[in-house]
């Protein structure tokens, strides 16, 4: 079980490829940006759940409406590291 954080879209290839059902994926910077622009339309396609944080939106904490993305606030990260062994940055 590992948490990623993918940082830009330019890596989602190479982590759809090693990513597991038992793993989960938090997108940060510009991955964030790309993944939910209007232009692609659709979240990344992963077998595990895959995660924004609420504070990288407005001041209230609105998170556009993507399938397959969970909008989290900061203990739900706290708890996301917890509950995985493994932690990898996809920069």
């Amino acid at each position: 079980m590992a948490l990623h954080m993918l940082y830009q879209s330019e890596r989602l290839e190479q982590l759809a490829g090693v990513v597991a059902e038992t793993d989960a994926v938090l997108l940060v910077d510009r991955a964030l940006a790309s993944c939910l622009s209007p232009e692609i339309g659709s979240a990344p396609r992963l077998p595990c759940p895959v995660y924004v944080l609420a504070t990288d939106f407005d001041s209230k904490d609105c998170i556009p409406e993507h399938p397959g993305i969970t909008g989290i606030t900061f203990d739900d990260w706290v708890n996301l590291t917890c509950q995985h062994s493994q932690f990898v940055e996809w920069k």
